[in-house]
């Protein structure tokens, strides 16, 4: 019977707050408690223990470079995008006055593009 605390992270996880526990118990708490990655022995067809199909703890070190890399470029598009194309333009009288709506339309697009890179770099941090 788990405890008070096991039953509700398994049922209040990341995972599954929307829909659902996504897993098994026993295949959560055999993630939580790390019995998932350690090493596997495979039986010859003789019953003996064969040491060739060890299972190693993954490493999130790649994982982690690729989200801070990503992190960097987010930031860096952003950062150079909206000097060129401010929304704020987008609601500036003279701009509104000279240029026709289909232009206005089309700036604003590309200005909302500029400003996605800023959520991509938030959400991938």
């Amino acid at each position: 019977m788990p405890s008070l605390l096991e039953y509700l992270s398994y049922n209040c996880n990341f995972m599954g707050i929307l829909a659902g526990p996504t897993c098994s118990y026993n295949d959560y708490m055999a993630f939580i408690e790390g019995t998932c990655y350690q090493p596997r022995h495979q039986e010859n067809a003789n019953g003996k223990e064969n040491g060739k199909y060890k299972q190693s703890e993954p490493s999130p070190k790649n994982d982690v470079i690729s989200k801070l890399c990503t992190c960097a470029i987010s930031l860096a598009i952003y950062l150079s995008l909206c000097k060129v194309l401010p929304v704020e333009h987008s609601i500036d009288d003279d701009f509104v006055s000279s240029t026709p709506f289909h232009l206005q339309v089309v700036y604003l697009y590309l200005a909302m593009l500029a400003l996605r890179p800023k959520y991509y770099f938030v959400w991938t941090l």
